[in-house]
């Protein structure tokens, strides 16, 4: 009998040790696999950082590039009336964005637009949220014709009319957050459905433009080109549109400063 209790009792201890080798095991077993999902965890992390990392490095590159280029042109002419063209476009998230040559004519051929380059500064986090700010933007050398020349006088009157109901029915309102902007060295010149010109000269001109309720500054200089003399004319104020109304005179808190030197008044005629 003591025999058979001491085998009995090594067969338990056998059983016990072989159930802690057992636990043991799946313990190993259980940990090994948290330590291998981790670690996948960890390598899909680090795919996806160098993944957003790449992406955010190489938009520059994809803008800037002729593929970039065809793709911008492509989606902005099916939505104009006309067709932009540009030389050459360039993206960097600290320079800005720079845009040389640029053209545009619309459909009746009647607006021309050139400008030598654009440059903008803007803000990305603030356009991501929908909002419009750039830290600085520089036209330069912009050269705008209009020519209405024998443009009927009651097709005129049909697009102001039906311009001036759609503009009773909704408000537009730009979601503005901050825009500096300047011209340098532009041009207006504005021909008359019975031929007769307008010529504006030497434009520069800054503005300050701000969210409504809020001033926005202005300052332009220029001068109107009458045969062979030239009027210099030079404005500067302010205004601060109310919310209620919008970009509407209505409520409008504003002030004006022009100074015109050695102006013809008919030269005005055009416009």
């Amino acid at each position: 009998p003591v025999t058979n209790s001491l085998l009995k009792e090594n067969d338990d201890n056998k059983g016990r040790e072989n159930e802690t080798l057992a636990q043991a095991e799946k313990e190993v077993k259980a940990t090994s696999r948290r330590k291998t999902k981790i670690k996948i965890l960890k390598w899909i992390l680090l795919f996806v950082a160098v993944l957003i990392v790449s992406i955010f490095l190489l938009i520059p590159a994809l803008v800037s590039s002729g593929w970039g280029k065809k793709i911008i042109l492509a989606k902005v002419n099916a939505s104009l009336k006309g067709k932009l063209a540009f030389n050459s476009l360039s993206m960097s998230w600290w320079r800005g964005i720079k845009v040389v040559d640029i053209s545009f004519r619309d459909n009746t051929g009647r607006t021309c637009v050139r400008v030598k380059q654009v440059s903008v500064r803007p803000h990305y986090s603030s356009i991501l949220l929908g909002k419009l700010s750039f830290g600085g933007t520089i036209v330069d050398e912009p050269k705008v014709t209009v020519n209405l020349k024998g443009l009927q006088s009651e097709k005129t009157e049909r697009i102001q009319g039906k311009t001036t109901r759609m503009g009773r029915k909704q408000r537009f309102v730009l979601p503005i957050e901050k825009i500096d902007f300047t011209i340098n060295d532009g041009a207006l010149k504005v021909i008359d459905r019975d031929g007769e010109t307008f010529e504006l000269s030497e434009v520069n001109c800054t503005v300050m433009l701000r969210p409504i309720g809020e001033q926005t500054n202005f300052e332009l200089t220029g001068a109107v080109v009458s045969e062979d003399k030239k009027s210099q004319i030079h404005t500067t104020g302010w205004i601060t549109p109310e919310p209620q109304f919008g970009w509407s005179l209505k409520g409008m808190d504003s002030n004006f400063a022009i100074e015109v030197n050695d102006l013809e008044l008919g030269t005005l005629t055009p416009i």
